[in-house]
Parts: C-alpha cells; sequence; structure tokens
C-alpha cells in the first residue's frame, strides 16, 4: 500500500473486497504492535476510500 493512489485508479468492488479481507487478516494479527495496525489502517482506508470515489467517478458504485 506505498503505491501512489492512481495506481488504484482502475480497481473494481471486488478489489476493494480483497483489501478489506487483507486488511482484516492484518488487524487479527497478534504478532503486529497496535500502534502499527493503526498505520496500516489508516493506509488501507485511504485506498478504499480513493477507490470508492473512482467507482463512484465511473458510475460503478
Amino acid at each position: 500500500m506505498n503505491k501512489e493512489l492512481s495506481h488504484f485508479d482502475n480497481y473494481n468492488k471486488y478489489d476493494i473486497m480483497g483489501i478489506e479481507y487483507d486488511l482484516n487478516s492484518l488487524l487479527n494479527d497478534n504478532e503486529i504492535p497496535y500502534d502499527i495496525k493503526l498505520k496500516i489502517a489508516d493506509k488501507y482506508d485511504g485506498v478504499i476510500k480513493y477507490i470508492k470515489i473512482k467507482l463512484l467517478e465511473r458510475g460503478e458504485l
């Protein structure tokens, strides 16, 4: 998730589902410290919001 947001321009609703699944897996990993989980969640949330905006612009959501 360190790519430029424009990398996600052509993602679809199924990609969002995959990203949400990955995020959930990371947040449930007991080996990742809480402060790192917060940073991960913020980054993933930003990407998901960006993709949803692009889907709305394309009329796909």
